[in-house]
């Protein structure tokens, strides 16, 4: 495959647009290719977290905590866990307007509300407020988030 950046779409060689209505692409010998596939990227790879074998999408949980009432901005990474491998872990900012004097009590509302809207394997283990770190254009840089979550420890293994 190549692509070049700023340009929409993937060339493949060694195959022309017969039609250009359609799209379809055949190949230079006239022979048609099989049915055309059309693959949806949600995460970038080193962001997808892995948790006892399930490719968890950090972009398609943060999309579902992003709904919560209390949450301004999230960030999820993968945390290490003896149990799954990795887990989740969201760092959270709490809208101005809301009184984070019980994180306990607001985490636990957080996680109810992820169970309530997700697979359970998608559910965080680990929350933790404040403000995230921002580049100078305003960026999230989760490497930072990361190299935090790693920081921590691994998630202990549950005696239940």
């Amino acid at each position: 495959m190549n692509a070049r950046q700023g340009v929409r779409y993937v060339a493949l060689e060694g195959l022309d647009v017969d039609n250009t209505q359609t799209m379809r692409p055949v190949p230079a010998d006239g022979r048609t290719v099989g049915e055309i596939v059309f693959r949806e990227i949600k995460d970038r790879s080193k962001d997808i977290i892995i948790s006892g074998g399930e490719n968890i999408s950090s972009v398609e949980v943060e999309n579902v905590l992003y709904q919560h009432p209390d949450i301004f901005e999230v960030s999820v990474v993968a945390r290490p866990d003896e149990q799954w491998g990795e887990s989740l872990c969201a760092f959270v900012t709490l809208k101005p307007e809301v009184n984070n004097s019980d994180q306990r009590r607001l985490a636990e509302d957080i996680m109810k509300f992820s169970q309530a809207k997700m697979p359970g394997y998608w559910v965080t283990k680990s929350i933790f407020f404040g403000p995230l770190p921002k580049t100078a254009t305003g960026k999230t840089q989760k490497h930072l988030l990361r190299a935090k979550a790693k920081e921590m420890g691994p998630v202990k293994k549950s005696r239940l």
